[in-house]
């Protein structure tokens, strides 16, 4: 056999070195790409955990809707596909931010807001949601992608204690009112006194808490001490106006009439103070309390006690 001749051997051997580099070079581009598809993979992982991901055509049919979209909103996968993205909307929603949304993305840019949307079977949920447009070559949307996050129990919880607030705001508008009675049926009316009572918005918390209508009373003369511990209406300014006319009537009663037995001084306030709320305010007013008179003198304990006493 005759040998090659050295020109065409040094060329195999060169391609032999070259076919070699290459299924080297091909080997670690393969590598490269796998490693970059389990990025992907992990990432996407990651995205369909916490997001909502969809993909629209420029008409916003939906051509994409990741795991957790289909989760939340309670479609499947093949009932959005080829589905208008209004197949979500909420009826809550105003036109307006529709309109804004796609004259954002229309024009190349992206829009960020939160949105409330309804479930298939019904019931609502809201995203915090950014939508933005790709662009083809020459700068134009082919596509809308959007990626949203679940905001439905932090939105619930802000619509949570706005009632709570619009509560608090009708009872203390409520107990103001009362006061405002009370006040009238106490005092006597001011020439040119403007009688409606305007509440628009009222919101407090402690100090609607630090107003109360407990209260207490203590009188000592010539050995003898009396006690009075009540609490009128509950808590708030009403209470604290009843408290302050029970004190008034005790040191009227006790000091100027000299009323010291506690089934008197008991009897006294039913009667006056119960005739006067009745006749000017038409209100079941009731005081839980204790009366009692410590006789020093003679070592002597005499109590009564009031439990929901009708005034």
């Amino acid at each position: 056999m005759a040998a090659l001749p050295s020109d065409l051997l040094e060329l195999l051997q060169q391609l032999t070195t070259n076919l070699a580099r290459y299924e080297g070079e091909h080997l670690s581009l393969k590598e490269k790409l796998e490693a970059l598809e389990r990025e992907q993979r992990d990432r996407k992982a990651l995205l369909d955990r916490f997001a909502l991901v969809s993909e629209t055509d420029t008409r916003g049919v939906i051509t994409y809707a990741n795991s957790k979209f289909c989760e939340v909103s309670g479609y499947s996968l093949e009932e959005l596909i080829g589905k208008p993205h209004n197949i979500i909307r909420h009826p809550d929603m105003p036109k307006d931010v529709f309109k804004e949304l796609w004259d954002t993305i229309k024009a190349g840019k992206i829009w960020q807001g939160e949105v409330k949307n309804r479930r298939k079977d019904g019931s609502h949920y809201w995203v915090l949601a950014t939508v933005g447009p790709l662009l083809d070559a020459e700068g134009y949307p082919y596509r809308y992608v959007s990626m949203r996050v679940d905001i439905t129990r932090q939105k619930d919880l802000e619509e949570k204690l706005r009632q709570e607030r619009q509560l608090l705001s009708e009872e203390l508008a409520q107990n103001l009112k009362l006061a405002a009675t009370i006040q009238k049926a106490l005092l006597p009316p001011l020439e040119g006194e403007n009688t409606s009572l305007s509440v628009p918005y009222f919101v407090l918390y402690r100090p609607l808490q630090e107003v109360s209508g407990d209260f207490f009373w203590l009188h000592e003369d010539k050995g003898r001490l009396l006690v009075f511990v009540g609490d009128s209406v509950g808590h708030g300014i009403a209470g604290s106006l009843v408290s302050t006319l029970f004190i008034q009537e005790l040191r009227h009663l006790v000091q100027e009439k000299g009323v010291w037995s506690p089934e008197l001084l008991a009897e006294e306030l039913d009667s006056r103070l119960g005739q006067l709320f009745a006749r000017k305010l038409s209100l079941p007013i009731t005081v839980d309390g204790m009366v009692a008179l410590i006789d020093l003198n003679r070592r002597k304990l005499s109590f009564i006690g009031l439990r929901g006493r009708g005034m």
